[in-house]
């Protein structure tokens, strides 16, 4: 059984999966072309003190692919169930409503940090072949949280998909938004270093509303 829910996912996001990375894959080579092309003209000794002296950060090009990634993928596995009218119909298979949300719900999870990971392994190997360690660490710093981000904002379209009434939906919505611009506050390099917890945290949090919202649409709830 949850063998066949997980292809079923599978079967509805690969498209959009298939499509965020190659996004991804293209704006990678574009940045580090960008920056291998710095490094000809100016040097990669100048770069360095450009980067340390001036607070400059090189790869705020991926800045909002994992949220738009999180985003998409969340819509591209619930909204075909709203638009057939067929959640209410998973949520009444022979498993538990929360074993059957949770199995939707990890699904896309996994696909979401996998698409991060991905990311994040590439920014640290190309950084650590040009920069000394500084420069990798704070990469990695400046990056997390909008890879954080990519996951709350999928667990939020989760949330906000299985909740049945619209004026709630609307209420998430905006508690959701709240809790995604709290991971764009500064683009100042590193900002977040001290607050790597903080930001686990709220990108966790929309995860416990979940539930609540999946027994509230099994039962019909309406505005």
């Amino acid at each position: 059984m949850y063998k066949a829910l997980l292809y079923k996912e599978f079967l509805k996001t690969r498209k959009t999966i298939l499509a965020l990375a190659l996004v991804s894959i293209a704006t990678h080579i574009y940045m580090y072309a960008k920056i291998g092309r710095s490094m000809r003209l100016v040097g990669i000794d100048h770069l360095w003190e450009v980067i340390i002296g001036r607070n400059i950060f090189l790869f705020g090009a991926i800045t909002f692919i994992p949220l738009v990634a999180g985003i998409a993928i969340g819509l591209s596995q619930f909204v075909p169930e709203l638009r057939n009218k067929s959640l209410r119909l998973s949520l009444h298979l022979p498993v538990k409503e929360s074993v059957a949300v949770a199995t939707f719900v990890g699904y896309g999870t996994i696909v979401n940090v996998a698409l991060s990971a991905l990311s994040l392994v590439s920014l640290t190997i190309f950084a650590s072949i040009y920069f000394p360690w500084e420069i990798t660490q704070r990469v990695v710093q400046t990056t997390y949280p909008w890879f954080a981000a990519g996951l709350c904002a999928y667990a939020i379209t989760a949330w906000i998909c299985l909740e049945p009434t619209w004026t709630r939906r609307a209420v998430n919505g905006l508690i959701g938004a709240g809790l995604v611009n709290l991971m764009f506050i500064t683009s100042d390099p590193g900002a977040y270093s001290q607050a790597i917890g903080l930001v686990a945290l709220i990108a966790i949090l929309p995860y416990a509303f979940i539930a609540e919202s999946t027994v509230r649409f099994k039962q019909g709830v309406q505005d």
